[in-house]
């Protein structure tokens, strides 16, 4: 238990933020640690905009029939009835609901309003407000929630009636936040509404006003801003029939009207909020003795294809979207009943201690004796680790490597579910779909050390990592006492490459060379075999290194590329496979490739630049890594213009040239869309003061996540990156804070 308790905060929001209302208040007695993180303010707030983001929540029927009960939403198994407040007084009339929250009033105790959350069973009862003797009975209620202010709030309206004296009227707003009631605004007018109660949609409380001129029926729809308190009138769609009343309501999330005459009854949505060309007839639904009279849609089926209605006798119908015909709900012991609506779950408790004496002592005992035996009933070491294994195969592919190795200690489960193949493919996956969409880390080659640095903070300086290298591979760095050159080092060791969070070393000396692959999450290495060095420093050489990965094979490959010789030029191309841990050889390029330009590998080919039969262009030279065969790919460029590296970023083939041609000298990126013949597009250019301004080895490095810039890796003398803007066609410096003044021999994406 303690090894649970002892898991990174972080990690066990993440948990949870997953996990249901239900689930976490369980889970609240496990531990003092857990209870005080889900009752947090913070993570109630995280966790109900996590439920509000999904595109199927967890929703639940709520109606009074009349005491207040609930079903599953759209099974309506499992009834059971609310232990709400009101359960002793009988009735309790549902004001409005918003958030999972409930607003519940009672007709014997009119003045008496109380919040209500069904999921944690608590509820508020709101500071009496007494109705001003020269104001009668006609009350509007309304509740709804502030987005500007995050708060939820009630409004009451009391108007004075009819030809009895001037019209007076009080708009009074509680506000959960402050705990307080303020007065608003009086209304502009006297309006009846047969619903008494507001529907929220979009920040506003709306009622539907009725009156009579000239013994004709009008209708006005009144709004309510719950940010600035103001009254305003939502206008109406043109409606091309008549109709004996009007009710409004909410649909997905839009305002809803429902037209009744009758023989008809026409249900309308407002899809884009306040614009009046917006309003839509959705349907047409026939009269009949089954179904007559809509009060209010309340909701659509999962599958969408029935749309279920609360009707004014009392009753709830599905209507099915296909045929427009409606039945009634058929559920065992689901009685007629009143303000049916649906909720979702959320973690609000409130800690009103004057809302108690709405229990009576019994339900109090009867609480803390559930309690308590759901504590007894709970094994508090098997509450986390017991979770659904695709739930906790889902939840820790979204954690770093470095937090899934020590969570390989938390329980022998763990450990083989984060050691099998399939949930390391599956890791490698969320993490190849998080980097395509930004910048991402990059590993850099230093002079004496490694280091990683995340381009993803704008505090640079504090994501730069010196990573641990083995000595294995530490022995491979030349001794010196005096501070390097880069070219000295690199001409001992080279980091090569990287892929799937792999980097590769190549060493050479006198002798020998060889390669080392190494995982710096993990710190585990393997070196290939060595390979003889046959390089003469009085003849001519030339060696070219890609580390590549074959999807095909599910193998990891060094290509190394050696030509050498004076009068007699050799070419010898060997390729390593770490499945087999052994070189082979294959067939040479059938070009000649252009030296220390950067490759890549797209759709499993290795790409890279070469010469043409009569070296007056450049071409690519694309070799399949399963089958070791070669093709040629033209470039959109002269052979004047010196080219750069290729990276392949968002689907796409680039490739980097500078323009030498007089006058005008400049840095141009070309784009490719593999497996299309003749697509290359220039996707940015700016000019150059002179055409070795920016000297050195290029390469486009990634996309930033607005995808208006791209960064571009140049190392010549000293090494740079800088910022291509796709927009203003412009290019600026981007410098790393922090790093050692002798570093970034290469810089690679990991």
């Amino acid at each position: 238990m303690t090894e649970l308790m002892d898991l990174p905060v972080d990690l066990m929001i993440n948990i949870f933020l997953r996990l249901t209302a239900k689930p976490l208040m369980q889970f609240k007695i496990v531990c003092k640690l857990w209870y005080y993180l889900i009752s947090s303010p913070q993570f109630v707030e995280l966790h109900l905009d996590q439920t509000l983001a999904q595109s199927n929540p967890k929703l639940h029927f709520v109606f009074s029939a009349p005491h207040l009960s609930s079903a599953e939403f759209d099974t309506f198994g499992r009834i059971s009835e609310l232990d709400n407040p009101f359960r002793i007084q009988g009735f309790a009339h549902v004001v409005g609901s918003c958030h999972g929250l409930l607003c519940l009033s009672n007709y014997d105790l009119h003045l008496t309003i109380v919040l209500y959350n069904p999921t944690t069973r608590t509820h508020k009862k709101l500071p009496f407000l007494p109705k001003p003797s020269s104001l009668s009975n006609r009350y509007s209620f309304g509740f709804g929630y502030d987005e500007e202010s995050r708060d939820y709030k009630f409004v009451r309206i009391l108007q004075s009636d009819e030809g009895m004296g001037p019209f007076k009227s009080q708009v009074m707003v509680y506000s959960l936040k402050t705990d307080s009631w303020i007065r608003a605004p009086d209304v502009p007018c006297p309006y009846f509404s047969y619903r008494d109660d507001g529907v929220f949609v979009n920040g506003t409380l709306h009622w539907v006003h009725e009156s009579l001129l000239k013994d004709e029926k009008r209708f006005m729809i009144v709004g309510f801003n719950l940010g600035n308190h103001s009254f305003t009138e939502v206008p109406q769609p043109k409606f091309e029939e008549k109709f004996i009343n009007l009710r409004v309501g909410m649909l997905d999330g839009c305002l809803c009207l429902i037209s009744n005459d009758l023989d008809h009854s026409d249900i309308w949505v407002m899809k884009e909020y306040g614009v009046v060309e917006s309003w839509t007839r959705l349907y047409k639904v026939e009269q009949s003795q089954h179904l007559m009279f809509l009060e209010w849609p309340i909701a659509y089926s999962l599958d969408r294809q029935k749309l279920f209605l609360q009707l004014n006798t009392w009753r709830v119908v599905s209507l099915d979207l296909q045929t427009m015909v409606a039945k009634d709900i058929k559920a065992s012991n689901f009685p007629r009943c009143f303000d049916t609506l649906v909720c979702i779950e959320n973690l609000i408790m409130f800690k009103d201690t004057g809302s108690k004496a709405l229990e009576t002592d019994h339900q109090q005992k009867k609480r803390r004796r559930r309690r308590k035996h759901v504590y007894q009933r709970t094994n508090r070491k098997n509450r986390v680790v017991d979770l659904p294994e695709e739930l906790m195969r889902e939840i820790l592919s979204r954690v770093s490597v470095k937090s899934l190795i020590r969570f390989k200690c938390v329980s022998k489960s763990w450990c083989n579910l984060i050691n099998s193949k399939d949930f390391v493919e599956l890791q490698l996956n969320k993490s190849k779909e998080r980097y395509e969409n930004e910048i991402g880390t990059f590993i850099i080659l230093g002079a004496t050390s490694l280091y990683s640095v995340d381009l993803n903070s704008p505090h640079h300086r504090s994501q730069i990592i010196e990573l641990y290298v083995p000595k294995e591979i530490e022995a491979l760095y030349p001794v010196t006492h005096y501070p390097p050159s880069p070219f000295e080092h690199f001409s001992c060791v080279e980091l090569i490459g990287s892929s799937n969070g792999l980097v590769c070393f190549f060493y050479k000396s006198s002798e020998y060379c060889c390669f080392a692959l190494y995982n710096p999450a993990t710190r585990a290495f393997n070196k290939s075999p060595k390979l003889e060095n046959k390089m003469s420093q009085k003849e001519y050489n030339s060696r070219s290194s890609d580390f590549v990965y074959d999807c095909v094979a599910d193998d990891y490959k060094v290509f190394d590329f050696v030509r050498r010789g004076l009068s007699k030029l050799v070419e010898e191309t060997r390729v390593y496979s770490l499945k087999e841990s052994s070189w082979k050889a294959i067939s040479n390029p059938p070009l000649r490739r252009v030296r220390s330009h950067r490759s890549v590998v797209a759709n499993n080919f290795l790409h890279f630049i070469g010469y043409s039969d009569d070296c007056r262009s450049h071409v690519i030279i694309r070799l399949d890594v399963s089958t070791q065969r070669y093709d040629i790919m033209s470039l959109p460029f002269d052979f004047e213009d010196i080219c750069g590296g290729l990276a392949w970023l968002r689907g796409k083939l680039h490739v980097i040239t500078y323009t030498i041609k007089q006058p005008s000298y400049g840095l141009e990126i070309w784009v490719f869309e593999y497996g299309v013949e003749e697509t290359w597009t220039r996707l940015f250019r700016t000019p150059l003061l002179s055409p070795y301004s920016l000297s050195g080895w290029s390469f486009p490095l990634a996309y930033s996540k607005d995808g208006k810039k791209l960064l571009v890796g140049i190392l010549g003398l000293s090494n740079n990156l800088f910022f291509c803007d796709l927009e203003s066609q412009t290019l600026s410096m981007f410098s790393i804070m922090g790093l050692p003044k002798i570093c970034c021999i290469r810089i690679e994406p990991w």
